[in-house]
């Protein structure tokens, strides 16, 4: 009944805990017992402490691995756009000329268009 209670609430007080075995098994413990029956409870039910300690280099690597593969994705993302303006400028140069790409450029470097983003 204590495991399911610190299981479901690791931050039950120890009070709690006396009054629950006091009516279940109508026999008062005192707070010293009570205590170190939720932590080794909480020990059952997570992990101690050195497991705990001695597992967080382990997840710290996984952490800056997943951190690096996300910047890599990002980095991809962002020339892979750049690739994608080269591409539509070339395209647009070659379909309608220089001269309405630079009337394109000037109609959204006008400041009504500044919050749209840069081309």
């Amino acid at each position: 009944m204590v495991l399911t209670s610190v299981k479901a609430n690791p931050f039950v007080p120890i009070k709690s805990l006396i009054a629950e075995i006091k009516n279940l098994h109508g026999y008062t413990i005192t707070y010293r017992k009570a205590w170190l029956g939720k932590q080794k409870t909480l020990a059952l039910a997570f992990g101690d402490w050195e497991q705990s300690y001695n597992d967080l280099p382990r997840w710290l690597e996984v952490v800056k691995k997943a951190i690096w593969g996300q910047l890599c994705s990002i980095l991809l993302l962002l020339v892979w756009l750049m690739v994608f303006k080269i591409i539509l400028v070339t395209r647009w140069i070659a379909w309608f000329g220089l001269s309405s790409l630079v009337s394109m450029v000037s109609i959204f470097a006008s400041p009504k268009y500044k919050l749209m983003g840069h081309f």
